[in-house]
């Protein structure tokens, strides 16, 4: 007989993936406050951090994370700065959120889809009356892109950083490298001598100092996410045209924030196709993609949050 297949976050892998993912967000504590919210895609997980009555910065993260990408890095500054600070876990990708059923193909398959669940978690979270900043990062760029398109009047401003897609196309190495990341951290063990390589091999593309990764907190969480076997989002991200990229800009303030060495698109592509419409554009040298590791993270935020102060 054939075994029954589990549902999303069913499991060994996952109870131990929730055991390290509460043990930061609520016993550090990283944020504030963590909830849950039903949505008709399923329920999102929702971690915010500083007073509900300022100006709301949300924060949408890359694909195979959650949105505990930024609780060391930007969530504390920006809600220090004087901003609500909302950050997300996407449907489907390693985090909290569950798709409805637990089955991955009830989550969201479009960028209509993808603004109608976005728009549902700010109407529970009462933010959808006051426009609200976007701040995506690698996959959750186009994520924050899909609904300032959609819903331009709730949104001021969109900060973009290292975009997977939407301002050029996903470089094909990069994706051949991804897969075969994918595969063997579920065939190797991290005590092996093979997977250290293969680490080596995929993160080192993305970050101008492999030994930078050294530097990442919360190791053991990282190592729990990746035993998941990988994120299964059904919404594939989209290089947007430099038309469309100029009517979101006209309609929202949009900053492109990307590292010179970036890997995952072609930067001077990105740069070229973000300048033709408008966008204002930030380059920076001896970056990749991976801010957060990088040297580069302190200035990245402090133009993050210029641009969110309008200066």
């Amino acid at each position: 007989m054939f075994s029954k297949k589990a549902k999303w976050h069913e499991g060994e892998k996952w109870e131990r993936f929730f055991q390290l993912y509460d043990e930061i967000v609520v016993d550090q504590p990283m944020f504030d406050a963590s909830r849950s919210v039903l949505t008709s895609f399923g329920s999102t997980q929702v971690n915010t951090k500083g007073n509900p009555q300022n100006p709301p910065v949300i924060l949408l993260h890359g694909i195979s994370t959650s949105s505990i990408m930024f609780g060391d890095w930007l969530v504390p500054a920006i809600a220090d700065a004087g901003y609500y600070c909302i950050a997300i876990d996407t449907i489907g990708d390693l985090g909290k959120s569950c798709p409805k059923d637990g089955d991955p193909n009830n989550g969201i398959h479009n960028e209509e889809e993808c603004a109608e669940w976005l728009m549902e978690v700010f109407e529970a979270l009462s933010v959808e009356k006051t426009p609200v900043q976007l701040i995506g990062c690698s996959f959750g760029c186009y994520l924050a892109s899909c609904f300032a398109r959609h819903h331009p009047s709730k949104v001021d401003k969109l900060i973009m950083m290292a975009p997977a897609c939407v301002v050029a196309p996903i470089n094909k190495w990069w994706l051949f490298q991804a897969i075969i990341f994918g595969i063997g951290s579920q065939l190797f063990s991290k005590e092996g001598m093979i997977e250290p390589k293969l680490r080596k091999w995929f993160f080192g593309t993305m970050l101008v100092d492999y030994d930078n990764l050294s530097k990442m907190n919360h190791k053991e969480f990282l190592h729990a996410s990746e035993a998941l076997g990988g994120p299964q989002v059904p919404l594939q991200p989209q290089e947007l045209d430099v038309d469309t990229l100029a009517k979101m800009n006209e309609l929202t303030r949009t900053l492109l924030l990307i590292g010179k060495e970036e890997s995952v698109i072609d930067p001077k592509v990105a740069v070229a196709n973000a300048k033709a419409a408008n966008i204002r554009t930030i380059a920076y040298d001896n970056a990749s993609h991976m801010f957060y590791v990088e040297p580069i993270k302190d200035k990245v935020f402090e133009d993050a949050l210029a641009f969110l102060s309008g200066e």
